[in-house]
C-alpha cells in the first residue's frame, strides 16, 4: 500500500494565524507589492524572508502579471502567476544584461550572496516591483538604504521563542530615513 500526502501550501494568512505579522503588516506588504514598490526584506538566514515573499506574492498576484524570480536555489515549489522566467544559479554580467533588457511586472531577487558588480546592477536598473532579500540585520543593510533605491523595508528575525516574525517594515523616504509603519514604530524605537 502507498500512502500519498500533500503538504498544505503555506499562505500569508497562515503567517497571520502563527503571528509572524498583524492582519494590519499582511494587508500593508500586499499593497506594498500591488504598487510595484522597491521592497528589500532583510534578515539572518532561516528567518524566513522567501517564506514571507512567496506568501505575499501569492496573494498579491495576477496570473497575468509578469514576473522574474532569480534564486540560488529553486526555494518556489510554485510560481504564483502564469508569466514568469525563472533563473537559478548564481549570476554573472552577461545574463545580468540580457535580464535588464526584459520587461515583467515584478522583478524578484532571492539570493544567498551577493558582489558588489551584482548588487548595484540590479538596484541601481530603474525595475519598479524590485523586491530584494538580503542576508543579514538592519545594522548591516544601513549602508543599503538609500532613499532613491528603496520605498520599503522588512526585517525578518527570531523571536525569544526562535519563532519567525517580522521584527519591523517600513516605508523609506527620499532622504533615506526609515520610517516604521504605526504597527512597529513603538517596538522600533525601544530598540535604538
Amino acid at each position: 500500500m502507498m500512502i500519498v500526502t500533500t503538504a498544505k501550501q503555506l499562505t500569508l494568512w497562515d503567517l497571520v494565524d502563527q503571528q509572524v505579522m498583524s492582519h494590519e503588516t499582511a494587508h500593508r506588504l500586499v499593497e506594498s507589492v500591488r504598487e510595484r514598490r522597491r521592497i528589500l526584506v532583510v534578515g539572518l538566514p532561516g528567518t524566513g524572508k522567501a517564506t514571507l515573499l512567496k506568501t505575499v506574492f501569492d496573494e498579491a498576484l495576477d496570473s497575468e502579471q509578469s514576473m522574474i524570480l532569480m534564486q540560488s536555489v529553486l526555494e518556489w515549489s510554485q510560481v504564483p502567476t502564469d508569466h514568469y522566467l525563472l533563473v537559478t544559479g548564481t549570476l554573472t554580467s552577461p545574463q545580468i544584461q540580457v535580464l535588464q533588457g526584459m520587461s515583467a511586472d515584478y522583478v524578484v531577487v532571492d539570493q544567498n550572496h551577493y558582489s558588489r558588480e551584482f548588487f548595484r546592477a540590479i538596484v541601481r536598473y530603474p525595475y519598479s516591483g524590485l523586491i530584494m532579500t538580503w542576508h543579514g540585520t538592519l545594522e548591516g543593510v544601513a549602508k543599503l538604504l538609500l532613499g532613491k533605491d528603496w520605498d520599503t523595508m522588512i526585517y525578518c528575525a527570531w523571536n525569544a521563542e526562535r519563532r519567525r516574525m517580522v521584527a519591523t517594515a517600513g516605508d523609506i523616504e527620499a532622504n533615506g530615513l526609515f520610517v516604521p509603519w504605526p504597527e512597529f514604530a513603538p517596538e522600533f524605537a525601544r530598540e535604538e
